[in-house]
């Protein structure tokens, strides 16, 4: 095997890896957040922070956004080892093309924008829920959840479709 593709191989792994890191970061940082808005763990007298919460979406989509380019890195590397004529990362890539096309496997990008989703419509809800029923909050905090809650739906859904429409041609 030469050195090239050794060296690619393992800037596969590396973009691999950052993905999973990526999302434990995400993981960490929206629990932070989130945290960090309801005032948990602080003490009776301190201040909660809830604007905080509209940043919960943007934090979300930075982390996809990265994520997406890794993704992105790793079909092009793929891509490009499955026009190998010999080679066992050539045979491995072609059969990891097959199983893209099932689209049942290789879930993990659906993961990142389904957890991004989810917190988008939970922040939106709990906006509308306060609004609704008379919610503690004032009306700067529940237009705050309501409007990233909604937006952050909205990007997270287009840089969705626009990453599948990019890697499109890169899984077959």
């Amino acid at each position: 095997m030469s050195d090239e593709i050794i060296a690619l191989r393992d800037e596969s792994v590396a973009a691999q890896t950052m993905r999973f890191d990526l999302a434990k970061f995400k993981l960490v940082t929206t629990a932070v957040l989130g945290s960090i808005a309801i005032g948990a763990g602080t003490s009776a007298n301190t201040e909660k922070l809830p604007y905080v919460i509209g940043l919960i979406p943007l934090v979300c989509i930075y982390i996809d956004l990265i994520a997406d380019s890794k993704q992105i890195q790793l079909l092009v590397i793929g891509a490009f080892l499955k026009t190998q004529k010999t080679g066992v990362l050539a045979a491995y890539e072609k059969f990891c093309a097959e199983l893209r096309k099932e689209k049942s496997i290789f879930i993990d990008s659906y993961a990142f924008f389904y957890s991004t989703a989810f917190l988008c419509i939970a922040i939106f809800l709990f906006g509308v829920g306060q609004w609704q029923f008379g919610g503690s909050a004032d009306s700067v905090e529940i237009a705050i959840e309501i409007f990233s809650g909604s937006i952050g739906l909205v990007i997270s859904y287009l840089l969705n479709r626009r990453t599948r429409v990019r890697t499109t041609f890169l899984k077959h």
